[in-house]
Order: structure tokens, then C-alpha cells, then sequence
């Protein structure tokens, strides 16, 4: 099985290359071809690409990856944080809002449950339609607790980026 398995497709036609090799020759050959024209000749032509030509591939890109952060680091991470900034920003505020919406809703369930409490003992509410409306804001409010650890989780992981890209930087060193 190849590092690159599932990974690679086809410039022509878009679909996923396969892996293969032959073990005719004295050195045993790994390839990846095109899945469509295995299905259907028609679509797109028989090709293929050599594993260790896309592994020479790929190191010589990580190769110039690391010459240019090692070269413009300063750079390099100005224009992480933008790309993070601009892809990020958004997701994060609404991410924020959502948190403060489900916290506000919680508190907010708990004014309810307080308030069906007073009608049902000023005669407003009969018992039976306050223990039904209870229990289902009571099954909403524990939901919502539920969901808002994950909801910080997720927002603590977006600041962590940023410290990815410094340790990222560190070892590119």
C-alpha cells in the first residue's frame, strides 16, 4: 500500500488514480493509473505516473516549502495568519455568537421554568401542563449544556492554529 493511496487524480479527466505494480521486472515497479479508463476507455486514455516520481514530487515541494519559510519566515507566517484570518474570522464569530446564543438560552429556560412554576401555583397553569412543559425545557437545558463544552472545544482549537503554525515554523527550522 502506498503513502499517496486515495490521494491522487487524474489532470484529465478528474477521477481517482489507482494503485498498482508490476512484478515482472528485477525491481518491483509501483504506478498509479487512471481509474476511469479502467472503466471506460472512452472517457479518458491510458496513463499512468510512477510512485517514486510522485514521491520526488512531493519532496522537492516540501523542499522549497521549507527553503522559503527558512528564507522568509517573517513572511511566510504573516501570510498564514492572513489566510487563517480571512478563512477563520467569520467561522469564529459565528462560532462565538452561537456559544453566547446557547449560554443566553440556557439561563433563559431557567427564567421560563421559574415563571411556569409561579402560574401553575397562582392557578394560571394546571399542574399537568407544567410538568409537561418542564420536562421538555428541562431536556432542552440539558442539551444545551451538552453542546457547550464542544462549542469551546472548537473555539480553543482555532487559537491553538495559530500556535500550530509557530511550532510548524520551529521544526521547518
Amino acid at each position: 500500500m502506498s503513502m499517496f493511496s486515495g490521494l491522487l487524480y487524474c489532470a484529465d479527466c478528474g477521477e481517482k488514480l489507482y494503485y498498482g505494480s508490476s512484478k515482472s521486472s528485477k525491481q518491483p515497479q509501483a504506478y498509479f493509473f487512471c481509474s476511469s479508463y479502467r472503466k471506460n476507455s472512452s472517457v479518458c486514455s491510458a496513463h499512468y505516473i510512477r510512485e517514486r516520481i510522485v514521491e520526488q514530487l512531493v519532496l522537492e515541494g516540501l523542499q522549497r516549502l521549507l527553503w522559503y519559510i527558512q528564507v522568509y519566515e517573517k513572511r511566510f507566517a504573516q501570510e498564514q495568519m492572513e489566510r487563517f484570518g480571512l478563512q477563520e474570522k467569520k467561522a469564529l464569530a459565528e462560532k462565538r455568537r452561537e456559544l453566547d446564543r446557547t449560554k443566553q438560552r440556557v439561563a433563559e429556560i431557567d427564567q421560563l421554568i421559574q415563571k411556569s412554576y409561579e402560574d401553575m401555583t397562582k392557578g394560571l397553569l394546571s399542574e399537568e401542563r407544567f410538568a409537561t412543559l418542564t420536562v421538555s425545557l428541562e431536556n432542552e437545558q440539558r442539551q444545551l449544556k451538552v453542546d457547550i463544552p464542544a462549542l469551546e472545544d472548537s473555539l480553543n482549537a482555532a487559537a491553538d492554529k495559530a500556535d500550530d503554525l509557530q511550532k510548524f515554523i520551529q521544526r521547518a527550522r
